[in-house]
């Protein structure tokens, strides 16, 4: 993937592969992720591994099978797991306002780290896992709260820098 290339030339150490955007408007499988994770790794960088579940899913109570059949279709079995981060970002929660519980937060991270352990082999802290979804200033703080809730993966409010930095714990006197 020459877009690898491309990031790794201007520094980033991170690329976010998964996205539901990505998976729906550009039709990525599972098995096309999993290729652009390996490609990621193999070019020094750090995947960010977007999973989650549409309102139906959850509504049906398929949101852990669905996330699990996510996780193991789209890591590779030689991924290092000290470099990868997994983002949980529901897809009904997405620009819409509308977070999950703390709870439903809770149940799907405890799950995300159990299904990698199961799957891939006793790696439940050799990672990190992300909540992303409707992150905001009023809300960051008691997600981040959350057991197991490594940080934030900040979507629209990061393009309004003073919210951004109040995500961060930064408030500025203007």
């Amino acid at each position: 993937f020459p877009s690898h290339d491309m990031l790794s030339k201007v520094g980033c150490e991170y690329v976010i592969l998964g996205h539901c955007e990505r998976r729906a408007y550009h039709k990525e499988t599972n098995e096309i992720v999993a290729k652009k994770v390996a490609a990621a790794v193999k070019k020094n960088l750090i995947p960010v591994l977007c999973v989650g579940e549409n309102k139906d899913m959850r509504l049906a109570k398929q949101h852990l099978e669905f996330v699990r059949d996510q996780i193991i279709k789209s890591i590779p079995q030689n991924v290092d797991f000290e470099r990868l981060v997994i983002a949980y970002e529901p897809i009904w929660s997405i620009g819409t306002g509308i977070v999950p519980t703390t709870a439903e937060i809770d149940e799907m991270v405890n799950f995300i780290r159990k299904t990698v352990d199961e799957v891939f082999g006793e790696k439940i802290n050799h990672f990190f896992v992300l909540y992303g979804g409707s992150v905001n200033s009023q809300n960051s703080k008691e997600i981040l709260e959350i057991q197991n809730v490594d940080g934030l993966l900040v979507g629209k409010a990061s393009l309004d820098a003073i919210e951004f930095l109040k995500i961060c714990g930064i408030n500025l006197k203007i």
